[in-house]
């Protein structure tokens, strides 16, 4: 149920095939040799829906009972607003199947969630308080948040609690990364910044050092005007890419990096910046 009205099966599929919930056509017929489908063993049929799209995944599903039990295991949702069928209050029909996704999923783990609401000049969806949420108690190993955030100038503290987080790629527009007083993020490898703004009051001190599996860095477009010093001290970290980083022209880059084997750096005017 999403602000007060159930979303039925039948309403999912209208939204999935670009019919408006008030549309007389008729819904789309069961799919024949769907028995077929339905007797093979659980796991090998949510290996399947887990190959498809999020989108394709759901059309799939709900053409059979079965396949709907399938439907609220799955591992891997990727939410992709540009791949979302053109339709009608597109924006409000999209918020209705990740709200109605998550509000049905069971308690089985999620290793891969993504929300790719983009690109934001068209995009009227915002990344939900909720959404994040649910992916972190589902124990989530990739999270990637590409968008804007509903309602609120910071992330959830509980990002940076998840311990089973192996990959977490933040692309946020008009938002502070604000790093909360404890981090616990032991098995963290790959993390990507995008357009964030990294606030004085954490450039003071080694932004990764609590990642201690952190193997690549990668930060695009982020504002670092208040830094002064921008140091990493990360005794595993192996790939490290900085581009286009507003202010970094006015600041030293301290690494302290001796597994570093490939470093990738660019500036708006790369000759003011001091390396050490």
């Amino acid at each position: 149920e999403v602000k007060g009205e159930r979303l039925s099966t039948s309403t999912i599929v209208r939204i999935i095939e670009g019919e408006s919930s008030s549309s007389n056509r008729r819904h789309r017929p069961v799919v024949r040799g769907t028995d077929r489908l339905s007797a093979l063993p659980q796991h090998i049929l949510t290996e399947i829906l887990s190959r498809l799209s999020t989108i394709e995944a759901a059309r799939v599903s709900f053409s059979s009972r079965i396949l709907t039990t399938t439907w609220h295991l799955l591992p891997n949702l990727v939410f992709d607003y540009s791949q979302f069928p053109a339709m009608v209050n597109k924006a409000h029909s999209f918020l209705r199947f990740v709200d109605w996704t998550v509000a049905h999923h069971d308690e089985s783990d999620v290793k891969i969630f993504e929300l790719q609401l983009g690109p934001t000049t068209y995009c009227e969806v915002s990344i939900k308080y909720q959404w994040v949420e649910f992916a972190i108690q589902h124990n989530v190993q990739k999270l990637v948040l590409h968008g804007r955030v509903c309602g609120t100038q910071n992330l959830a503290d509980s990002i940076f609690s998840c311990r089973s987080l192996v990959k977490l790629e933040l692309s946020v527009h008009e938002i502070v990364l604000s790093w909360p007083e404890t981090i616990q993020l032991p098995n963290l490898k790959k993390l990507k910044l995008k357009f964030l703004l990294l606030p004085e009051m954490i450039t003071s001190q080694d932004l990764f050092s609590n990642f201690p599996a952190l193997e690549k860095l990668s930060m695009f477009f982020c504002n670092v005007a208040s830094l002064n010093v921008f140091s990493i001290s990360s005794s595993r970290l192996t790939e490290f890419t900085m581009s286009a980083c507003l202010g970094i022209e006015s600041c030293s880059i301290r690494l302290q990096t001796p597994s570093l084997s490939k470093f990738i750096y660019t500036s708006w005017d790369p000759r003011e910046s001091v390396l050490q």
